[in-house]
C-alpha cells in the first residue's frame, strides 16, 4: 500500500485528465489501474485506515460446501470459480480480477474441495451467475483461464451491466462519471418495463456506452425527479434524459420497443434537436412533445382541483407547490425552458475560480488568457466566464501584496504578476508568496 500527495494548485493539468474537481479527493489504484470509486469517507486517521485495511482484504468469498453456493444472495451478481489449488497460477488472476472489479461484482470460489469436484471435471472452471431475478442462465467463461486479460475484459463485461439501478447511495458517484443520465422510473415490482429496457439499451445503445449513462430508478424513492418533471407516481413508468442542464421527456413509453426510437432519443440530445425543438417546436403530430407541455400540466392542475403537491414551487426540490396560482407560474416557466436537471446538484459544483495577483498594467490580462485557454480549452473562444463556467477574480487597485480578500479564498487557482524593479518589490512578493 503507498500513498501520494499531490498538490493540485501546481498540478492543473494532472487535475484535468483524471477529472479532480474538488479537494480533497482520494483516489485509489489497484494493481495500477484506477477504480472507478474514490474514498468519500470522513478525512480522518481511523476511517481511513479501516477503509484501506478493507481493500486489503480479500473480497472472494470461499465456498466450502454446497451450501456456501446456495447461501449466496439471490439478487446479486456473482464471478464464481472452482479451483483445485489456492496457490496455482490460475487463481492468483483470478485473485488479481476480483480485487480490480470488487466494486463492480461479487466473486466466489472453491479451492480443493471435495464437494465441488464435479464443477470441475476437466480442470478448474469459471462461470458468471446473474441475479436470480433475471431469467438468464449461468454463462461459463470459455476463454484462456490462465490470461487475466481475456478473464478481466470478459469478466467486466458481466459485471458491469448496460443499464445500473441508481440510488440515494450511488448518485453523487455515478453523477461524477460526467456522462448524461437516461433513466428509467419505475415501480419498485414492475420488473417487465426494467427487463424490456435494458433489451433495448442492448438493442440500440451498445455503441453509446461512452456518451450516457443508462440507469433505472424506484420512482417512489426519487418523488422530486418526478415532481420536477410535472408528474407524479400515477404515470410511471417515464423516461427522461438529465442532461445536467435540462431535463427531457421520452414523448411516449410504449415506443420504447419501436426500432431506432431510443436511439434517435439519445442521439437528439447530443445534436441539440432536443433543446432546439423545444423552443421550435416541429408541426404537432399525434405524440405527445419530448418535454412537458403546458396543456398535460394543466390537465394534472385540473385533476388534483387545483391542489398540485407534484409541482415544484420552486428550484428547491424539497418543497413543493400547494396553490393553482404557483402550478400556472410553473407552467409558464415550462414554455421558456425545459425542466432544469435535478441530478446536477448531486455532483460538485462546475464553476473554477481563477485569482489574479499583482500591478495593474503589467500584462495580467494577456497572460491569465494564455493560462486559461492554454490548460483548459483546445481552441479559442472569447467569451470564456459564460461558456466554461469560469470566473476570474482581478484585484486591480487593490493592494498587489494582499490575498485575504474574500474573493480569493475559494480560488482554485492563482496567476501572480509583478514587476520586479527594486529590493522592496522582491521582498513584498516573496512575502505573499509564503503566505501561501
Amino acid at each position: 500500500m503507498y500513498f501520494s500527495l499531490c498538490l493540485f494548485f501546481f498540478k492543473d493539468a494532472i487535475a484535468t485528465k483524471y477529472h479532480v474537481n474538488k479537494y480533497p479527493t482520494l483516489k485509489m489504484y489497484r494493481h495500477g489501474v484506477m477504480t472507478k470509486k474514490e474514498y468519500r469517507g470522513a478525512r480522518q486517521v481511523d476511517p481511513l485506515f479501516e477503509f484501506i485495511k478493507k481493500q486489503v482484504d480479500s473480497s472472494i468469498i470461499k465456498l466450502h460446501t454446497k451450501d456456501d453456493l446456495h447461501n449466496l444472495v439471490i439478487n446479486k451478481r456473482y464471478i464464481i470459480g472452482h479451483y483445485e489449488n489456492e496457490q496455482s497460477e490460475n487463481y492468483q488472476i483470478f485473485a488479481k480480477v476480483a480485487s480490480l472489479l470488487r466494486d463492480e461484482c461479487n466473486f466466489a470460489a472453491s479451492t480443493g474441495s471435495d464437494d465441488y469436484k464435479d464443477e470441475r471435471p476437466s480442470g478448474d472452471a469459471i462461470y458468471y451467475r446473474p441475479p436470480q431475478t433475471l431469467t438468464q442462465k449461468d454463462v461459463f467463461y470459455m476463454g484462456p483461464i490462465n490470461s487475466h486479460e481475456a478473464l478481466y475484459a470478459w469478466a467486466n463485461e458481466k459485471c458491469v451491466p448496460l443499464v445500473r439501478e441508481i440510488t440515494f447511495e450511488n448518485a453523487e458517484e455515478l453523477t461524477d462519471e460526467g456522462l448524461p443520465f437516461l433513466i428509467l422510473f419505475h415501480d419498485q415490482n414492475d420488473h417487465q418495463t426494467v427487463a424490456d429496457f435494458e433489451h433495448e439499451v442492448a438493442k440500440q445503445l451498445m455503441h453509446h456506452r461512452a456518451t450516457i449513462n443508462c440507469l433505472h430508478a424506484d420512482g417512489q424513492k426519487f418523488v422530486h425527479p418526478i415532481q420536477h418533471l410535472g408528474k407524479s407516481t400515477a404515470d410511471l413508468p417515464l423516461l427522461t434524459i438529465d442532461s445536467f442542464r435540462h431535463m427531457f421527456l421520452f414523448p411516449n413509453i410504449k415506443d420504447l420497443a419501436t426500432p431506432g426510437k431510443l436511439l434517435e432519443f439519445v442521439q437528439n440530445l447530443h445534436s441539440g434537436k432536443l433543446h432546439q425543438d423545444f423552443h421550435n417546436p416541429p408541426p404537432p403530430t399525434k405524440e405527445p412533445e419530448t418535454t412537458i407541455s403546458s396543456a398535460n400540466v394543466e390537465k394534472h392542475v385540473e385533476a388534483e382541483g387545483g391542489d398540485t403537491p407534484h409541482l415544484p414551487k420552486s428550484p428547491d426540490l424539497l418543497k413543493v407547490s400547494s396553490s393553482s396560482s404557483d402550478a400556472h407560474q410553473f407552467i409558464q416557466q415550462q414554455k421558456t425552458s425545459p425542466p432544469e436537471s435535478v441530478f446536477v446538484h448531486l455532483g460538485p459544483s462546475r464553476w473554477r475560480q481563477i485569482s489574479l495577483l499583482g500591478y495593474p498594467g503589467v500584462g495580467k490580462s494577456t497572460l491569465v488568457g494564455q493560462f486559461v485557454y492554454k490548460t483548459f480549452f483546445k481552441e479559442y473562444y472569447p467569451n470564456v466566464e459564460s461558456q466554461y463556467d469560469l470566473l476570474v477574480v482581478d484585484n486591480a487597485g487593490a493592494d498587489p501584496y494582499t490575498i485575504n480578500h474574500s474573493e480569493f479564498h475559494n480560488s482554485d487557482s492563482y496567476i501572480i504578476v509583478y514587476s520586479i524593479d527594486d529590493k522592496a518589490r522582491l521582498l513584498a512578493v516573496v512575502k505573499t508568496l509564503i503566505s501561501f
